[in-house]
């Protein structure tokens, strides 16, 4: 079997790659799609400074902290990505 595609193979790597919680794959029109790819990562020793290196890793990206007494207990990152493609 081959990719019929370069998004096809960005979207082979990502399952792949197995450090990703959630892949999710939205059509937005009839010539793209969105591949959201949902990471969690090390909460337990995420300092202000940690967490705003985090946010300058991409430029694109959705960050969720979950705090319980005082510390954080959970944090999520969401990677969106476009993807163009043609119909045949």
């Amino acid at each position: 079997m081959q990719a019929q595609s370069t998004e096809e193979i960005k979207v082979l790597n990502a399952i792949r790659r197995r450090d990703y919680k959630r892949i999710i794959l939205t059509r937005k029109n009839d010539e793209s799609m969105i591949l959201h790819l949902e990471q969690e990562l090390p909460a337990s020793d995420a300092t202000a400074t940690d967490l705003n290196a985090l946010i300058a890793e991409h430029d694109f990206q959705t960050l969720s902290v979950s705090r319980a007494a005082g510390k954080n207990v959970r944090i999520t990152r969401c990677l969106p990505q476009p993807l163009k493609y043609k119909k045949k």
